[in-house]
């Protein structure tokens, strides 16, 4: 971890900065201006180890020279965390590529932990060839274990103070109303981002990422190239967010990122046609310095991102398909559950109105038997003569009715006829 080198003493005598700041020296302002550049040096070489360290002491001196309000300040510790990050991550990755680390920039050497161990032998002692390569052995198991724990727990603390040193730079240049400080801001937010999607804290890297893309968008021209690159960052983290309605905003945001780059890629033709339509015309020599070569190299990297871009977009609806096919909520289950009962109730009941309501029609008729046709017809002629039987009884039953309604008629009004035949 990197560790606070002892500031030089303050020399009252010799104030180069206004009332409002702490007096500084100019030992101090040489101490820092070469811890920033060799800090800077080790960052581009990615020794981040050295990075960090030096970029914590020039911190502390500037906010010491500054005020731990100044801007200075701000962007000292911004420096510090981005090194804490990187430092972070490469000592991720070595973990990540060898199930135990070696050798690395955080890492000290397996010789000079031999010849250390070599300390802890006491003289004098009498021990054979093999004895000594098997001790050799278990002092090697046991440092390469240690480093192992070592670099774990310092990638951890490298992420934690990092997320401490950005805040504290966040919140500085949050009270510094100055457009550079809103540009910087914007690059804090980022990292906080950074340090979040590290920690597989995706939510919170979502949020900080939102801060940085519209503060980015507020102070970069139209087709600037880090807009487009906040937006994939943010898509990133939303992606990895579990949730329907996180991943239809991670496919708006590469959208976003495709209309920057596009835009870019428009400004980028158009001066590389500007160029080339000058040159042409003999008004302007083409030189061994120009930026035609950059300006194709820059527009066939765009050409590169947009169709992992669009790929992206891709795997992001496949996946966003797949959980709805698999992951499916509570509610949809009992809305499909209650749509299955309703259309199992309106059958039930269909078939129950259907077979009560409905005359059942007797289609043997319409069967053709070959060998049944005499039969068929003297059925329908006894059927026929059963039925002119029954209406003649029916009638000579009405007609006796009649008949004897007719006699009592008679007999009411002749009693004395009614007499002689009973006598």
């Amino acid at each position: 971890m990197s560790g606070n080198s002892t500031n030089p003493a303050v020399n009252s005598e010799l104030p180069v900065q206004e009332s409002s700041f702490p007096k500084v020296q100019a030992a101090d302002l040489t101490t820092i201006q070469v811890l920033t550049e060799e800090a800077t040096k080790d960052f581009i070489l990615q020794d981040y180890e050295s990075a960090v360290t030096k970029f914590s002491d020039a911190s502390e001196i500037i906010g010491q020279c500054y005020g731990v309000d100044s801007e200075e300040y701000a962007e000292a510790l911004y420096k510090y965390g981005n090194a804490l990050l990187e430092n972070s991550r490469t000592q991720n990755a070595v973990l990540g590529n060898q199930a135990i680390p070696q050798t690395s920039s955080t890492d000290v050497p397996m010789d000079d932990l031999q010849a250390n161990t070599s300390r802890f032998q006491f003289e004098g002692d009498d021990e054979s060839d093999g004895g000594q390569a098997e001790n050799d052995g278990n002092v090697d198991s046991q440092a390469e274990e240690a480093s192992a724990s070592e670099v774990l727990e310092e990638q951890g603390d490298d992420l934690s103070l990092a997320w401490e040193i950005l805040e504290y730079s966040r919140d500085i240049f949050s009270h510094i109303k100055t457009e550079t400080a809103k540009r910087s801001l914007g690059e804090v937010y980022i990292k906080l981002g950074d340090v979040s999607l590290e920690n597989e804290k995706f939510d919170q890297a979502a949020i900080d990422y939102r801060e940085g893309v519209k503060l980015k968008a507020e102070t970069l021209p139209e087709g600037d190239r880090q807009i487009a690159e906040t937006h994939w960052r943010l898509s990133l983290a939303l992606e990895l967010i579990p949730d329907k309605s996180n991943q239809d905003e991670a496919i708006v945001h590469v959208q976003k990122a495709i209309e920057v780059l596009n835009k870019r890629k428009e400004i980028l033709q158009a001066q590389l046609n500007d160029y080339q339509e000058t040159c042409g015309k003999g008004k302007k020599i083409a030189t061994a310095d120009d930026d035609t070569a950059l300006i194709d190299k820059e527009i066939k990297d765009i050409d590169e991102f947009l169709v992992e871009m669009e790929s992206k977009i891709a795997d992001i609806q496949a996946a966003k398909l797949s959980q709805e096919q698999t992951l499916q909520r509570p509610s949809d289950i009992a809305l499909e559950e209650y749509v299955k009962l309703l259309s199992s109730c309106e059958t039930s009941s269909g078939a129950i109105e259907t077979s009560s309501t409905t005359p059942v029609n007797d289609l043997t008729s319409l069967i053709k038997r070959k060998t049944t046709n005499n039969n068929n017809t003297t059925d329908a002629s006894e059927n026929n003569t059963s039925s002119e039987e029954s209406i003649q009884e029916e009638k000579k039953r009405r007609a006796e009715i009649k008949t004897d309604m007719d006699e009592n008629e008679e007999n009411e009004l002749n009693p004395n006829k009614k007499v002689k035949q009973e006598l």
